[in-house]
């Protein structure tokens, strides 16, 4: 995420249609999202959940809620991002 940004400017950014926002956001809360989601499926068999789809989800969830244009959610989702 850019240093100048914070959280709240970045998603008000995404909700007008700004497609590097999406792409910040993700760099931002995806890494966080997984290291989450491991440790709340720590012992959970791993051919029945993963963490980076688990998180995958979560950020799917979150662009659609915040009504994200389907461009700048699609940028958030490409494959520059881990």
């Amino acid at each position: 995420m850019t240093e100048t940004h914070s959280i709240t400017q970045v998603i008000h950014l995404l909700k007008t249609g700004d497609e590097n926002a999406a792409n910040d956001l993700w760099q931002k809360c995806f890494p966080r999202l997984v290291k989450y989601a491991r440790k709340k499926l720590e012992g959970v068999p791993r051919a029945i959940a993963d963490e980076e789809d688990v998180a995958l989800s979560a950020m799917k969830s979150f662009y659609k809620a915040l009504g994200a244009s389907e461009k700048a959610s699609r940028n958030g989702f490409t494959h520059d991002n881990p």
